[in-house]
């Protein structure tokens, strides 16, 4: 199940954070604004290791179609980033009661856009979308991890 989170994305990308940590996947580099960005996608759901991070170019309606199903009105350039590890979405709050517990998960999902930097569509849950369906995918891991473990967790992980 795919939840739209507003808020949850209220991410400021520290630049100089990433700089040099780029992952290499066949050659090609993560930009760092994507590593920092994932980064704290990571850490601001309860995870500074997440065990994967992977993304591929694409376009929004393309990247939603696979990762939830759901139709956007926009065929602009975007990232599909997927995360892999033990996740919990507390900033989730207001969309569910209060005796509800917050979304968790083995997988994130979120769109970029890649001219704004911003994201636009999240998800949260236990099933990971094939990539491969879209294009090249880039692992970048160990590039997420590095600048990961400079940043807070969430303060109610």
């Amino acid at each position: 199940m795919r939840y739209t989170v507003v808020g949850v994305v209220a991410l400021v990308v520290a630049g100089g954070l990433a700089e040099g940590a780029r992952a290499h996947a066949h050659g090609h580099q993560a930009p760092d604004f994507l590593v920092a960005l994932s980064a704290q996608v990571a850490t601001g759901n309860c995870d500074a290791r997440p065990a994967g991070a992977s993304y591929v170019r694409t376009t929004r309606q393309a990247a939603e179609t696979l990762a939830s199903g759901d139709r956007v009105d926009s065929e602009m350039p975007a990232y599909l980033v997927l995360l892999r590890g033990d996740f919990v979405a507390h900033y989730a709050h207001g969309v569910y009661r209060r005796s509800d517990p917050f979304p968790s998960g083995t997988v994130i999902t979120f769109t970029v856009d890649i001219k704004t930097r911003k994201i636009f569509d999240f998800g949260i849950g236990t099933r990971a979308p094939h990539l491969a369906r879209l294009g090249p995918v880039h692992r970048f891991t160990a590039a997420v991890r590095k600048v990961a473990t400079h940043l807070p967790l969430a303060p109610l992980c």
